[in-house]
């Protein structure tokens, strides 16, 4: 069957165009730091490259998260939408359930006849 709701994961949120930036040359500076044996911390170094980014290269950057997150918002939409349908669903189910047990339970038949006769006897 359909795994349950905390089987199935959530989409990933996507990386920001600072992230996709700091992911493409981290390596890379992580290099120019040790070469240069300063104490330039590396979140600072990232930072005053970004500040620094040709803004060409930056609205590229900032195009490519914006697609991705607009990718991530359509599927997170789709899970949601999903999620409310599997609950109405179940939902229907448990009542629909409810009735079968109250009908089936109204219209037993007990070992003194049927539910709301007099057992035999009684009136004698």
């Amino acid at each position: 069957g359909a795994p349950l709701f905390d089987e199935r994961p959530m989409p990933v949120k996507p990386p920001t165009a600072f992230a996709l930036y700091r992911d493409k040359i981290k390596d890379e500076v992580k290099a120019y730091l040790s070469s240069r044996g300063d104490d330039v911390n590396f979140s600072t170094e990232m930072s005053t490259r970004w500040q620094n980014l040709d803004p060409d290269e930056k609205a590229a950057l900032q195009a490519e998260a914006s697609r991705l997150m607009a990718e991530y918002q359509q599927q997170l939409e789709q899970r949601l939408a999903e999620d409310k349908a599997r609950r109405e669903q179940m939902l229907n189910m448990q009542i629909s359930e409810k009735r079968n047990r109250v009908q089936t339970s109204f219209f037993a038949v007990g070992p003194e006849g049927a539910v709301g006769e007099a057992p035999t006897g009684a009136l004698e």
